[in-house]
């Protein structure tokens, strides 16, 4: 029986190198585990993808919203500007919520102005639902679907579709809550 126990004792010497431990000076315990223990960094790869796909509509949504008012060129200056800030390239790297919620906020924008410009009450529904549903996302969106909603029943359009998209928000919001 310890002819088992031995063999063992050196396939583990000599296939693994054992977990070290050590505790450092501040009483911090830093521990080297063996080499299949490794981490995988897929996930993050995956994650930082997704955000700067993000970063990417959002510039796109910008760009959308600011053709309304501005030439192509200062559309596109103020588009690379957005994404180009600072703050949006470490959102980018670092946070995952941060950049879709200003993703989510610049297709609320466009929504928003392009109802404003057209007189589309599909387009202020669907900003309303989408400024409902993102209250899930952080509870400060409320605002934005709030105004959304006023404005498309101050708007008063004849048929039902627009109410019905704005319900489908507070539907989410509503089922969220429960």
């Amino acid at each position: 029986p310890n002819v088992g126990i031995v063999n063992q004792r050196l396939q583990a010497l000599f296939l693994e190198r054992a977990v070290e431990k050590r505790q450092t000076c501040w009483n911090g315990v830093v521990e080297n585990h063996s080499a299949d223990g490794g981490i995988d960094h897929s996930p993050d790869v995956f994650l930082h993808v997704v955000q700067l796909l993000f970063l990417a509509g959002c510039g796109y949504c910008v760009y959308k919203t600011l053709r309304f008012f501005f030439s192509r060129e200062w559309s596109t200056i103020g588009a690379c500007g957005v994404v180009l800030i600072p703050g949006n390239l470490v959102y980018a790297s670092l946070m995952l919520t941060e950049t879709g919620a200003e993703f989510f906020i610049s297709v609320y924008c466009w929504l928003l102005v392009r109802a404003f410009k057209t007189g589309s009450s599909i387009h202020l529904a669907v900003a309303a639902a989408l400024g409902l549903a993102m209250t899930t996302w952080k509870y400060g969106f409320l605002l934005y679907g709030i105004l959304a909603l006023v404005s498309l029943i101050l708007l008063k359009p004849k048929k039902p579709g627009p109410y019905l998209i704005a319900s489908l928000g507070l539907l989410v919001l509503t089922l969220w809550i429960l």
